[in-house]
């Protein structure tokens, strides 16, 4: 296992040790949520920088990146809606959910019919929108439930651009088969 993939799987275990301080009441337990939240995050940055640098592209890299991504930011974003438990905070946290879910399955059964469509800027707004908020969220901040919804905006808007990149490329894809079989 390199370096990167290594990465993605502390964050993997990074998940369940932040949702554990977030939900216990300590003096000190939001501050080490958030650094704990802080590290996964980095890790996010820093493991497709270095398998791209390190020309260590892996398809468990290609593969659990991105889901260990999500298991972060909603597993997260969930405990913190049981935190909070207000109706904003879990209507927000539906949202995110769902469109991360629709990404997902999109992703995952556009693989074996060789659609491909890459992470646009849209999408890594979206991630830093959604790292901001959960940060915000973790250590009460007032302006935390503004964020949030900045950061179901931007995840609905990047949700809707890649079902329209996905769409495209499913058509063009579909044109070739044709003139292919012609």
């Amino acid at each position: 296992m390199n370096l990167a993939n290594i990465l993605t799987t502390s964050r993997l275990i990074l998940t369940p040790v932040c949702i554990f301080f977030i939900m216990i009441d300590g003096s000190y337990s939001k501050l080490i949520a958030f650094c704990i939240f802080v590290v996964a995050f980095l890790t996010d940055a820093f493991d497709g920088y270095l398998a791209r640098v390190r020309k260590e592209v892996t398809e468990f890299g290609k593969f659990y990146d991105p889901l260990a991504d999500k298991i972060l930011t909603t597993s997260i974003l969930i405990s913190l809606a049981f935190r909070i438990d207000e109706i904003w905070c879990w209507l927000a946290v539906c949202i995110i959910c769902c469109r991360e879910i629709a990404v997902a399955l999109m992703r995952r059964w556009r693989v074996p019919h060789g659609i491909s469509v890459v992470p646009n800027g849209y999408g890594k707004l979206k991630t830093i929108a959604q790292a901001v908020a959960v940060g915000a969220l973790i250590i009460g901040a007032g302006v935390a439930p503004y964020l949030l919804w900045i950061a179901v905006l931007l995840s609905v808007h990047s949700g809707i651009n890649y079902i329209l990149l996905w769409r495209n490329k499913q058509h063009q894809g579909m044109d070739a088969f044709f003139i292919a079989e012609k």
